[in-house]
This record gives structure tokens, C-alpha cells and sequence, in this order.
């Protein structure tokens, strides 16, 4: 295997690196660890009181493809991490209460305008990468959660 050698940088941009990469680490392991303590602790008290039920944890499809004209890899990241543990998790929990599943899904929603994406990014980029050309509310993922996490969902 052969590794690319860096070039040298001078001390004030390693520096600069070097914040962005503590940066970046603190903010995927904070995304990622959110997620998982709140489905073990949800997990904890089906377990607790016998019950089996089901959870939705809500990636983004940010986590399948990547958003050309949106430099946000770290996100990117953290919900593709936040899919696969949907996928282990419901592998994991499928009867662990009496036979009895955990149902486990994840919910993947489009571009959604948040005070963030407004502020942040341009959007004339972003929308020219949305197939349908369109952006979606906050509150259009209500209605898909609450249909997987019902009692007829599969």
C-alpha cells in the first residue's frame, strides 16, 4: 500500500485543522451518542414493563446520498450512522421481550427548510439538487412517524 506523504503547512494552518477536526469529531459523536442513548433508554423500559411497542429514529437521506452544493460531510455522517443503527437495532430487538418484538424503524425525510438551512446555505444550489424542486416543513414528518410507530405498522 502506498500513502500519500503530506505536504508541510505552516503552524498557523495545521492549528486551523486541528480546531475543525475536534470540532467535527465532538459533533458526530454528539449526534451519533444522542440517538443511541435515547433508543436504549427507550428499549430499557419496554423491557422494564414487558411491553412491546416500537420506535422511530429519524435519519435524513442525507445519510444515503450526498447533497451536492451542501459541504456538510459531518452531518452526512451522522445520519448514515443513525440508518445503520436502525437497521442493527431492529436485528437486535426483534424478540427480545417474550418473543415479542422492539420494532425498530427509520424515518428518512427529504430537504426540510429549518431556520438552519436558511440561514446557512444557499438554496437556489440546494433545490437544484431536490428532483421534485421542493422543500418540505417541519412538521410534514408527523403523519409518517406516527403510521410506523402504530400498531398496524410492520
Amino acid at each position: 500500500m502506498m500513502l500519500a506523504r503530506w505536504p508541510s503547512l505552516p503552524r498557523h494552518r495545521y492549528q486551523h485543522f486541528t480546531r475543525v477536526f475536534q470540532r467535527k469529531e465532538q459533533q458526530l459523536t454528539s449526534r451519533v451518542l444522542k440517538v443511541v442513548r435515547a433508543a436504549v433508554s427507550c428499549a430499557r423500559q419496554m423491557v422494564h414493563y414487558k411491553t412491546p411497542g416500537a420506535m422511530v429514529l429519524v435519519g435524513s437521506m442525507s445519510g444515503l446520498i450526498a447533497n451536492r452544493g451542501l459541504t456538510c460531510s459531518v452531518y452526512n455522517s451522522s445520519k448514515a450512522a443513525v440508518i445503520q443503527l436502525g437497521r442493527s437495532l431492529a436485528m437486535e430487538w426483534g424478540q427480545v421481550i417474550d418473543g415479542k418484538p422492539i420494532r425498530v424503524n427509520v424515518l428518512c425525510p427529504g430537504n426540510i427548510m429549518t431556520p438552519v438551512i436558511i440561514s446557512s446555505y444557499r438554496l437556489d444550489r440546494v433545490t437544484f439538487t431536490n428532483l421534485k424542486r421542493r422543500w418540505s416543513r417541519r412538521t410534514s414528518a408527523r403523519t409518517p412517524v406516527y403510521a410506523r410507530s402504530g400498531s398496524r405498522a410492520t
